[in-house]
């Protein structure tokens, strides 16, 4: 039974504590005021109730305040062993009686009838009664952990009183099993899910796929399963690097627990190497999240250097691709407690984590912190919410590509149901204010033209709408790289390989608020070097996707200084090639005046390349107006796609 307090009636309670406080020393009686027969009862209450005979304590309890009332020892020794036996209400009620009796006896009493409406989940009078407490105790300690649990009680309220949507279903197929399922880590195309199952003390890897949002086909990861323990894990966006934690590996540890890594070789996994004594300490390090770029990774350490406890770190890789020394996230994130489980969004921006310290509903609560590029900070750690979050301590959670779906492991089902006692994996929809910004992702897959055999080639995506760094990185031995794209921004991305002429794309997602469809590209690459072919080569042209113009004029803008940069240094790279560049307009307007324009631009794109250092002999323009249309001019993406610069090789 809830109970709540009106107005009337605190104020009520208020005077009478106040007349009450004044003849406090002639309403209560101590144990000198005992008969010897009560003070007998009253010790063997004590002793029965330390001897866990609490219906034994509680008749002698009784059995002392029937024949002294004003007794107020035993009226607060009955009310704790009240709460001990989870006869909240009956608790609350004795302590009420107490304080009526003599409101300024012990300030335990408030701090007592406090933690009692915080088990009921009567957080209101929770918070107020810690409030009394902290107004009246002069024990410094104890006074600060009630404030921490006056905060906690007072979050509970509100948030109890303001649910989030939360409807969690256990994921189908063979994920979950008689076994313990954990640790769910989708990839980015959304087509497999990694997870571990613990079966009879054993860990290890096993993989789900996923078609038409049905999971099938669940089978353990070849090659990196062993007889010892394989934890928490992330996975590389294309799937081929897995970062994972193992514990007690006295021939390879550092640490009692140490971050591993492995990659995937054609159809085979490397032996997992240790990330070394650069990343890992002597202490405890585990639980990693590695960004979509593969350039950062996060994980949760016990190291001594810390905020206090467990707390997440992060370390970044070189451009030799070691890893640099790992540096603690702030103190937005990071306490004096535990901070745990960090999920690193493919967004770039959302961490997930788990924290015992920051203001929640249990032990430990799922939090989340947004980072902001322009200051360089993290967001002051927000609470997912409540019924996410529990009076229990919740685990990890990770987040799909969309933002829309959440994963995470718990034993609902063995509470709810009485049923095996394991975990499993569960999906619930993520309400809006808690998912990550609008995410996409490109995977592309570049060969060479004329051979068609794959091409690790490097690649640059620039953010064109602000001065964020650009991302960099190389494409695998398969010629595919994968990463991610949130929307409300404009890309340029361009490809690099010696001896090959560049190719750049442009993703446009600014104003974008709805789910897109992932870019999938194939991309042939044209050699620099002359060969048996050149003659075909020199022929077709190669659009410049993110040159940009003032609209109607010749003007460049800011924005086209990516690509006219690659391109220059791609010409200098490969000196022994000319280029011409082609303006092409739509078929707005007059024929000779979209002459006029096309040629205009293209001398503008020409005259860039040579204020780069580019000789005038190897680049020369020509203007087509719109006599070359790729599209349909009846439609403006299709006017916009006939809006082009392109060069060929002469």
């Amino acid at each position: 039974m809830k109970r709540r307090l009106t107005k009337l009636g605190i104020l009520i309670g208020i005077i009478m504590m106040t007349v009450l406080s004044i003849s406090e020393a002639q309403v209560i009686k101590k144990r000198k005021d005992l008969d010897k027969k009560s003070l007998k009862n009253y010790k063997k209450a004590i002793s029965e109730g330390r001897n866990r005979k609490y219906q034994k304590s509680l008749d002698l309890y009784d059995k002392v305040l029937k024949k002294h009332p004003e007794f107020i020892d035993a009226q607060l020794r009955k009310a704790g062993m009240l709460h001990n036996i989870k006869e909240y209400d009956k608790s609350a009620q004795a302590f009420d009686a107490a304080i009526a009796m003599a409101p300024e006896y012990d300030p335990q009493m408030y701090y007592s009838l406090a933690i009692v409406h915080r088990d009921m989940k009567t957080y209101d009078l929770a918070t107020r009664y810690f409030q009394f407490y902290i107004d009246r105790s002069e024990d410094a300690k104890r006074k600060k952990r009630a404030m921490d649990l006056r905060d906690r009680a007072a979050f509970a309220h509100e948030a109890t009183t303001n649910p989030v949507p939360f409807d969690p279903k256990k994921v189908g197929g063979d994920v979950c099993s008689d076994y313990s399922e954990y640790a769910p880590i989708m990839n980015m195309e959304g087509d497999r899910m990694i997870f571990t199952r613990r079966v009879g003390g054993q860990e290890d890897f096993y993989i789900a796929e996923v078609k038409n949002g049905e999971f099938i086909r669940v089978s353990e990861v070849e090659g990196l399963n062993t007889p010892q323990n394989e934890g928490i894990h992330t996975i590389s966006a294309d799937g081929r690097t897995m970062i994972f934690t193992a514990c007690d590996r006295r021939k390879t540890g550092i640490g009692s627990c140490d971050l591993y890594y492995a990659h995937l070789d054609s159809e085979y996994w490397t032996i997992p190497s240790n990330m070394g004594k650069v990343v890992n300490s002597i202490s405890w390090d585990s639980q990693p999240s590695l960004s979509a770029d593969g350039k950062t990774l996060f994980f949760s350490s016990g190291r001594q250097d810390g905020y206090g406890g467990n707390d997440i770190w992060m370390t970044t890789k070189t451009d030799t691709s070691s890893w640099e020394f790992p540096t603690l996230l702030s103190e937005e994130i990071n306490t004096s407690g535990n901070e745990e489980s960090p999920f690193i969004h493919p967004d770039g921006h959302t961490l997930y984590f788990r924290s015992d310290k920051h203001i929640g509903m249990g032990g430990y609560d799922i939090f989340y912190s947004r980072y902001t590029d322009s200051t360089q900070t993290w967001s002051p750690a927000k609470n997912i919410g409540y019924p996410i979050n529990t009076e229990g301590s919740e685990g990890a959670l990770s987040v799909s590509l969309d933002g829309k779906t959440a994963f995470f492991a718990s034993d609902m089902a063995y509470l709810n149901e009485k049923s095996n006692a394991n975990l499993d994996i569960y999906s619930f929809e993520l309400y809006p204010e808690a998912r990550p910004m609008l995410t996409t992702f490109v995977k592309a897959t570049i060969t060479d033209k004329e051979t068609g055999l794959p091409l690790p080639v490097n690649y640059t995506i620039e953010v064109l709408s602000n001065n964020m760094k650009p991302t960099t990185g190389k494409a695998n031995p398969y010629g595919t790289f994968i990463n991610s794209l949130p929307t409300n921004q404009s890309y340029a991305m361009f490809i690099k390989m010696d001896g090959y002429v560049h190719h750049s794309e442009n993703f446009d997602l600014q104003g974008i608020q709805n789910a897109l469809n992932p870019y999938i590209i194939d991309i042939q690459l044209t050699k620099a070097a002359k060969s048996e072919s050149t003659t075909a080569n020199k022929a077709e042209p190669i659009v410049l996707n993110n040159i940009f113009f003032e609209s109607g004029k010749a003007d460049l803008k800011s924005e086209s200084s990516y690509e006219l940069n690659t391109l220059a240094q791609n010409l200098v790279n490969n000196p022994s090639i000319k280029i011409q560049i082609i303006g092409h307009t739509d078929n707005v307007g007059a024929d000779v005046d979209n002459q006029k324009l096309s040629e205009a631009r293209a001398k503008s794109v020409a005259d860039a390349l040579v204020l780069r250092g580019i000789a005038t002999n190897r680049v020369s323009y020509l203007g087509l107006g719109e006599t070359q249309p790729i599209a349909d001019n009846d439609t403006e993406d299709g006017r916009k796609t006939n809006r082009r610069t392109e060069f060929i090789l002469k």
